[in-house]
């Protein structure tokens, strides 16, 4: 097992839109493991379901260091209806959202592939496009690619966490989008959300989200990746699934 570690950097901030949230849409303080397996797909120039690169289990984005908040106004155009469609009138209603966007400096992202052959050459692959610049959630929020290394994965067992699921007794869970299951439609209910905690802290009465660690009670067995330490029950529930035995593996962009 081997694990490849992407840094990004993103000079104009980024969001990651919490579905809970509405009129004003906020972000969550990671970038949840469904949203770094889409872009290292994009990198790869493939698609999220229909790649070759389906052995790749996405950990999440991790901020280095704490994080701004600032908000901006966005207008949004509700498309028509299916009614409204059949009667051909065309009626578009115009709202104004709230969108917060986060500030921070590099973001480590950490992808695990058990197949060490095949890690090998998925960081070659993601190497070359190092210095590029890539589309962090959408074209709104450009990030550049610094660093792509591949890294050991060591077993070990700690208190102290990145990252890990709920456990109970201990901190707010947040609840994240961890995986995929891929269907026929590819909508926000192919998406696995599940309990975790996460090592940032809200601030009262600050902009700002503060970098903290997990610490346990107990020690569980945990991945260390570059010295950072994940749960390791996490690689069961960030490998995605394809369901549907219809959807080919085609290479290139869909």
């Amino acid at each position: 097992m081997k694990a490849i570690k992407v840094v990004v950097e993103a000079p104009f901030g980024w969001h990651v839109r919490n579905p809970a949230t509405y009129r004003v849409e906020r972000t969550y303080p990671i970038i949840p493991p469904t949203v770094i397996f889409g872009i290292v797909q994009n990198i790869l120039y493939t698609s999220s379901h229909k790649t070759r690169y389906r052995d790749i289990i996405a950990l999440g984005g991790f901020p280095r260091s704490n994080i701004g908040l600032s908000l901006d106004m966005e207008r949004i155009t509700k498309l028509k209806t299916r009614l409204e469609r059949k009667k051909g009138k065309y009626r578009h209603v115009s709202d104004r959202h709230e969108v917060e966007v986060a500030h921070s400096g590099e973001i480590d992202s950490f992808l695990v592939v058990e197949d060490d052959s095949a890690a090998d050459a998925y960081t070659k692959l993601l190497q070359k496009r190092t210095g590029e610049v890539v589309l962090l959630t959408t074209n709104q929020f450009p990030s550049i690619v610094r660093e792509v290394s591949m890294q050991n994965v060591r077993l070990v067992k700690t208190n102290r966490l990145l990252f890990c699921l709920e456990r109970k007794g201990w901190g707010l869970p947040f609840v994240l989008p961890l995986s995929y299951r891929f269907k026929k439609k590819h909508d926000y209910r192919a998406q696995q959300y599940h309990k975790v905690l996460l090592p940032f802290s809200p601030i009262l009465g600050d902009k700002t989200i503060e970098r903290s660690e997990i610490v346990l009670a107990n020690e569980i067995e945990s991945l260390e990746i570059n010295g950072s330490y994940f749960d390791r029950e996490l690689l069961q529930f960030c490998r995605n699934q394809w369901l549907d035995k219809n959807i080919e593996i085609v290479v290139g962009t869909v």
